[in-house]
């Protein structure tokens, strides 16, 4: 049989297996394989699950807050922060577009911004409005960070900070700055 597995692998995976048999082909390829190396993968799987879902109940715990997207800009997970913020619940956040609860006017230059960063797949921030739960437009910084998914699909995970008082702050400041007299 001319195989590309060496003994010390083909004993690794025979052990690994323990009980059941598999099934290797002409070429020393494995074709098939027992439950028991089946149920080993998903008990792996599901470990892998439960520390991804860790770190979402971590961020559920931040005061910030906290969403993830797809490649697509659909959300696709939101912390307890974010749907207090917005004012819906977390199941009618997944799978709708992020754009959405964007200012209009703050739309077209958010998605240029964001369709640069997506292509070459790189961290950005970026400063705009989204609908507050009261009705009324508040200003957020997004940070976000490129992420991937286990299945290798990729997404953003955000963090965004409330500045609408600094907003509103820098707004008053301009405002006294432009009515002063000159001192002549």
């Amino acid at each position: 049989m001319n195989s590309q597995w060496d003994d010390e692998a083909l004993s690794q995976v025979f052990n690994a297996v323990s009980v059941g048999i598999m099934i290797l082909n002409e070429e020393g390829r494995i074709t098939a394989v027992n439950q028991a190396l089946l149920a080993y993968f998903q008990i792996k799987e599901d470990q892998l699950e439960k520390k991804k879902d860790f770190y979402f109940r971590m961020f559920d715990d931040f005061s910030a807050l906290i969403w993830r997207t797809d490649a697509l800009g659909k959300v696709i997970y939101v912390n307890k922060e974010w749907t207090n913020f917005i004012g819906v619940s977390r199941a009618e956040c997944l799978g709708a577009q992020y754009l959405d609860w964007i200012h209009p006017k703050d739309r077209d230059s958010y998605m240029a911004i964001r369709k640069k960063a997506y292509e070459m797949l790189s961290p950005f921030s970026v400063e705009y409005r989204i609908l507050h739960r009261s009705g009324r437009y508040c200003w957020i910084k997004g940070i976000y960070s490129p992420s991937s998914e286990m299945d290798g699909e990729q997404g953003y995970t955000v963090l965004g900070i409330n500045i609408t008082e600094r907003k509103e702050l820098e707004k008053v400041k301009s405002g006294s700055l432009s009515q002063r007299q000159p001192l002549i």
